[in-house]
């Protein structure tokens, strides 16, 4: 039976650290699987289609000996024969016949690959089906991002369920043994009932139950919200695009996708990659925010962990998504001013790469003092600038104000044009 015996307030404070873990996990792992497994399956998907074209070559070069065989019967039938509607039929035949050899190769390969490729059972292509499976899995991934946050929430403010209405069967409430298995077990429910909705109804829970800023004006809701529709497609209609799909297509502003129903949805690899990347920075965007608004203690760690998402990006020349994510970083309330200055840093690091030139001179402009910049981030500005003169008159001090070492100028992605240049590696070896 249930016992008062409630620690709702000893709750892990690393908890959020633990959910923005899992969710860069969980997509950077699924990111190196499809990277490493994609060259094999084009392999074989290779060759399938290699087998294919065999089949289909050996059947138009034996349809085009078949149809001048023909030919050949039908000339010599129309010479034998006095009946003249006989003859008029066999010259509409011995016609016909020479009008599919005139299409040529080309003319009959496409359409004979395709009546063979749909007639027989050939193998899936598996480039397809890994996108597809890869897919499926990355949306599931957002939906469990979404699950661990609220109910994290409900886990800090237990008492904001109080007043919710919540069904509970006798036997389920015998077997709970205190009040904290009750209490999870109202959470539990509250968040299995929030995953069967949709995204619109999700995005509202956490604006209006969660209080948060969902960053409207940064995150591309309608593609995130295209690619759930794709998702509940491809798992509950075998990806065959239905009347609902397109009713709900309709209503998003922001999308490329034109199909018609009954077509199959096919997941490329550009399309994946391009939804893993949004979900990836709408995911840190809602752990940062929910961070800062619960764990006010901890916001240097969350400034760092930023930061890294943000290199992150830039270093796998995401830089569209690394510009949004520069652009949440302007809304933070972060730690101290060195951190602003590294993430402003990262952020016109994005602009540069690009060649975002009149936009970059404004925020340098704006954003970033020259007159109190130490040596190190000096350096970092003539590589945003591609100033080499700036970077070779800082050098020497960076090294010894800031300790600079070699490694950290020949890896480092904002001096990639300075190391470019022909002196560079003797300038630099004289310096260290």
């Amino acid at each position: 039976m249930l016992n008062n015996n409630s620690s709702n307030k000893n709750i892990n404070k690393n908890k959020i650290l633990t959910i923005n873990t899992n969710f860069v996990k969980n997509l950077i792992g699924l990111t190196v699987f499809v990277d490493k497994i994609s060259p094999v399956v084009k392999k074989y998907d290779r060759k399938i289609e290699n087998k294919l074209n065999k089949v289909t070559v050996d059947l138009v070069n034996i349809t085009k000996e078949h149809y001048r065989q023909k030919i050949e019967e039908i000339e010599k039938s129309i010479k034998n024969t006095k009946d003249i509607k006989k003859k008029l039929k066999l010259e509409v035949k011995i016609n016909n016949l020479k009008k599919k050899l005139k299409l040529g190769f080309k003319g009959l390969y496409k359409p004979f690959k395709i009546v063979i490729s749909e007639s027989i059972m050939t193998p899936a292509l598996q480039a397809s089906l890994l996108f597809k499976s890869s897919f499926v899995m990355l949306i599931s991934y957002f939906d469990f991002l979404i699950g661990d946050l609220v109910g994290n929430y409900h886990k800090k403010y237990p008492n904001k369920l109080l007043n919710a209405d919540i069904k509970i069967n006798l036997k389920d409430l015998v077997e709970l043994e205190n009040i904290d298995e009750a209490i999870s077990f109202v959470i539990n429910n509250e968040v299995d009932t929030l995953l069967r909705q949709s995204l619109e109804e999700k995005k509202k829970y956490l604006k209006d139950k969660l209080n948060l800023d969902i960053n409207e004006e940064i995150i591309n809701w309608d593609f995130v919200n295209e690619a759930v529709n794709i998702r509940n497609i491809i798992v509950h209609n075998n990806s065959r695009v239905n009347k609902q799909y397109l009713r709900n297509i309709k209503k998003l502003k922001d999308t490329n996708i034109s199909l018609k129903e009954n077509e199959e949805i096919k997941i490329t690899k550009d399309y994946f990659y391009k939804i893993l990347y949004e979900l990836y920075i709408t995911g840190i965007i809602l752990i940062q925010t929910c961070w800062r608004y619960w764990d006010k203690n901890s916001i240097e760690e969350a400034d760092n962990i930023l930061k890294g998402d943000l290199n992150y990006l830039i270093v796998n020349n995401q830089f569209e998504f690394a510009e949004k994510l520069g652009l949440f970083s302007k809304k933070c309330k972060l730690f101290n001013e060195k951190n602003r200055l590294d993430l402003e840093f990262l952020y016109c690091q994005s602009l540069k790469s690009q060649n975002k030139k009149d936009k970059l001179e404004e925020e340098i402009k704006n954003n970033i003092d020259v007159s109190s910049l130490r040596p190190k981030n000096i350096l970092k500005l003539s590589g945003l600038k591609n100033d080499a003169k700036l970077f070779y008159s800082n050098l020497k001090s960076a090294i010894v104000v800031d300790g600079v070492k070699k490694d950290y100028i020949m890896k480092n992605f904002f001096f990639k044009e300075i190391c470019e240049d022909r002196d560079f590696l003797k300038n630099i070896n004289a310096e260290f």
